[in-house]
Parts: structure tokens; sequence; C-alpha cells
């Protein structure tokens, strides 16, 4: 753990937006058993390999399921990642972004 890339500590502080609309005929927006609509999010993060470099790049790899009432949907209009005090990202939108 001396040697790099392990010989400098580093955290990882990402602060995530969804912003979207959801879509129905109905009022009902919740999933049975639920008292609110809520998105399941995951987040893969993989590493891309940066040889000499102090700067450490990534990969996000997001993925999202709506917990919904039948027939309502999500219509995402865009994502926001924010990078935290102790990164030294930049803040970086995605727009346009769709579900798979």
């Amino acid at each position: 753990m001396t040697a790099p890339p392990f010989d400098k500590p580093g955290h990882l502080r990402l602060v995530k937006f969804l912003r979207g609309k959801l879509v129905s005929s109905d009022e009902l927006l919740a999933a049975e058993g639920y008292t609110h609509p809520f998105l399941q999010w995951k987040t893969e993060l993989r590493e891309v390999p940066n040889p000499g470099s102090d700067i450490a790049k990534f990969v996000l790899n997001e993925s999202f399921t709506g917990v919904f009432a039948d027939g309502v949907s999500i219509n995402i209009q865009g994502i926001e990642v924010r990078a935290g005090m102790e990164s030294n990202l930049k803040p970086h939108s995605l727009e346009d972004t769709s579900s798979d």
C-alpha cells in the first residue's frame, strides 16, 4: 500500500441529482404497498487506467429501476453530478440522458 496508486489517499464524494417527470393517465403513482413512487438507483464505478498521472479518471455506469404503479413511466430530463470538497473533480452535468 506504499506504492502508486495506493500511496496517495483520496475520497470520492459525488452528489447526484436526477430531474424528470412522472407520466401517468392516473393519479395513483406509487406501486402497491408503497406510499410514494421512487427510483432504485445503482451506480457502478470503474477506474480507467492512468499510468503516470496524478489525476484519476473513471467511468460511472448508472442504472435506474422505477418502482411505480402500473402504467407510470418517467421522462428523465437530466442528470447532474457534483464533486465534493475533498475531490479535485469539477462539476459535470449530463443532459439528455435516458435510462435503459
